[in-house]
């Protein structure tokens, strides 16, 4: 096997590490913010996906207002579905309720939700596969290796996307106050943080992540209503393979899982998503906490 097939499975690794990345950065605010884990996750990837395929492909708008509406739609869904649901799930957390609790709680009544929402998406955009005409069909050659500008772009956004998030949590208003809220809402409360806003607007920034991890995938790979399912659980996957409370451990772990994805469907097809867990599960019986985490109490 020569190098140029190694650096284009390395690239597609990558890029597929990069949607894990954005899926699971907006767990982890979600989880560390809120004490929400959310099944219905995957369900806002899908709603991105599908709200770009729509803007973009059926309404024809410019690639810029299709992004931007995208947005804006994922911020609606996810501020009715918090405000719906997860407020009044919310409401029964005590101060002294564990995390591991919390999550039981939450991922009962996210799951419920995951089977409302995918009805919902059947209803509007049918069970027929959708696809979306390239917006970068360009193909970049070195020496001999094809880099399709999609996969590249993923990866740069990711990588920007990152920097914002970085930017946001550190140095703005709004990012300090969730920071807070994440290491102690009780104490923020007392300090006049609105726990209630900070909640929401951690709900509707995680929700917005998952859509635009689905936006980026949607010039790739047919659009199916049914893809939820399957990115909620690779996703927890690498989550709980990076640790729940660690934003770096998702960064090593997102793009671990990544390129074992595409190095192990190229070599042995689809059994490597078999494996792959199998090596998970071990790592997490040996390291319970993930790369960088901790362990639920």
């Amino acid at each position: 096997m020569d190098g140029t097939l190694l650096f284009q499975l390395f690239v597609n690794g990558l890029s597929i590490g990069a949607i894990y990345i954005l899926l699971v950065f907006g767990l982890q605010l979600i989880i560390r913010t809120t004490g929400i884990v959310n099944f219905a996750h995957g369900e806002m990837y899908v709603f991105g996906a599908y709200t770009f395929w729509f803007t973009y492909s059926v309404l024809d708008l410019h690639l810029g207002f299709a992004v931007i509406l995208t947005v804006i739609v994922m911020a609606i869904i996810s501020g009715v579905v918090y405000r719906a649901v997860f407020h009044y799930v919310q409401a029964r957390f005590k101060a002294d309720t564990p995390l591991s609790d919390k999550a039981l709680m939450s991922a009962m009544a996210s799951i419920g939700l995951m089977m409302v929402l995918s009805r919902i998406i059947v209803l509007y955009f049918g069970t027929d596969q959708k696809g979306i005409p390239s917006f970068l069909p360009q193909v970049f050659v070195f020496s001999g290796i094809r880099l399709p500008a999609e996969r590249l772009s993923i990866i740069l956004i990711a990588v920007l996307i990152a920097g914002i998030l970085s930017f946001f949590f550190f140095g703005t208003k709004l990012g300090k106050a969730m920071r807070a809220v994440s290491t102690d809402s009780l104490a923020s409360k007392l300090m006049g943080i609105n726990s209630d806003r900070i909640f929401i607007a951690s709900f509707a920034l995680g929700s917005i992540l998952a859509g635009v991890a689905g936006l980026l995938i949607a010039p790739v790979f047919a659009l199916d209503p049914a893809m939820g399912t399957e990115i909620i659980f690779m996703a927890m996957l690498v989550m709980v393979f990076g640790g729940i409370n660690s934003y770096k451990g998702a960064v090593y772990a997102g793009i671990t899982v990544g390129l074992a994805e595409s190095f192990g469907y190229y070599f042995i097809g689809i059994i490597s998503h078999v494996l792959l867990f199998v090596m998970v599960m071990v790592f997490l019986i040996l390291i319970p906490g993930g790369f960088f985490g901790e362990a639920l109490e």
